[in-house]
């Protein structure tokens, strides 16, 4: 009876101990490449005054409509963690390292028959049996294989509301 209670009692202690802890806090560091919220609309100004005018006017000129294109993708932090850590999964287990995520502009076909500009994503990594370039240049596609299929963000959000400047 004796063990019984001793089982019991180092359960109970067990279960007060962790239920005291709290798993909820993360370790975070800051992202070495965080730009500010100036920095940010700069640079939407400078797409939507210059590629962003001529993907309208590509548009309007082969589609004949007045429809502008898509500027904005979204998606949600628990879908991009779950994209993350199933392709860190893969990865392991195909023996890929120094993994990244490349994003991909694409053109998406619309219920109206026009072209929209989408976004979409991959993994890619350096596979165990190729020699690691130092430092990792992402851009050279000859050692970096994609792991996963794409994962597709889609279209979504409405015409900037920034000012064209009609240049």
């Amino acid at each position: 009876m004796k063990t019984n209670y001793n089982t019991i009692l180092t359960i109970l202690v067990l279960l007060i101990t962790l239920s005291s802890c709290d798993f909820s806090k993360q370790k975070y560091e800051k992202p070495k490449n965080l730009i500010s919220k100036t920095e940010a609309y700069e640079m939407k100004a400078l797409y939507i005054n210059n590629q962003y005018k001529f993907i309208n006017k590509g548009l309007n000129d082969n589609y004949n409509t007045s429809k502008m294109d898509f500027t904005e993708f979204s998606v949600s932090i628990e879908e991009l963690k779950n994209y993350i850590n199933y392709a860190e999964g893969i990865a392991k287990k195909e023996n890929y390292k120094n993994l990244g995520i490349r994003f991909h502009l694409g053109g998406k076909m619309g219920e109206d028959k026009v072209p929209y500009t989408s976004i979409y994503y991959n993994t890619i990594g350096i596979h165990d049996s190729l020699p690691s370039p130092f430092p990792i240049l992402y851009e050279k596609l000859s050692i970096i294989g994609s792991i996963l299929d794409a994962d597709k963000v889609g279209t979504s959000g409405n015409p900037p509301k920034l000012e064209l400047n009609n240049k």
